[in-house]
């Protein structure tokens, strides 16, 4: 049986398997993703990513602050950078990086484009949400969060079927 990922989202837990034929947990890819558009998939998806981002940009600041005390990386040219092995390191995680961030940009596209008809996937986004919130991202950050707010109207109380919310305000 395949290892298990787990993330986890306003309470729930949230896991899948690894891409077998990647042969590590995440798709660099930044193909559209193939969960079938399932909104807390993809959000899972996305979480895993954003902490898998996180992860090495702590280890590249890390390897950067070590070439600054062993090195005066600061002092150094460009040539003299290069010979050094943090910025062979460096160089690898910069490039792992950004193929992360375009994967992740792909993911956040669908995740607006997926309706989260459950509260799992509703708390999934929101989960999202949270994480997207920088200041460079309000456009993308405004369009999450107006598609969560009308994924909350559309969604029932799976034992009643009444609506959760009161429908989304236009705008």
């Amino acid at each position: 049986m395949p290892r298990l990922f787990r993330a986890r989202l306003a309470g729930l837990t949230w896991e899948r398997p690894p891409h077998r034929h990647l042969g590590r947990a995440m798709s660099t890819s930044v193909d559209p993703p193939t969960t079938g558009g399932h909104a807390a998939d993809l959000c899972g998806e996305y979480l895993l990513l954003d902490g898998e981002i996180a992860s090495l940009v702590h280890r590249w600041q890390a390897t950067e602050r070590q070439a600054i005390e062993r090195h005066q990386w600061f002092d150094l040219s460009e040539a003299q950078r290069q010979v050094l092995p943090e910025a062979e390191e460096m160089d690898a995680l910069d490039a792992r990086l950004d193929g992360l961030f375009a994967r992740r940009r792909v993911l956040l596209e669908a995740i607006l484009a997926a309706e989260a008809g459950d509260v799992r996937s509703i708390a999934a986004k929101l989960a999202v949400a949270l994480r997207t919130i920088q200041p460079e991202d309000g456009l993308q950050t405004h369009a999450l969060l107006a598609s969560v707010l009308s994924d909350l109207s559309v969604s029932r109380c799976p034992c009643c079927s009444t609506p959760l919310t009161a429908p989304a305000p236009d705008g």
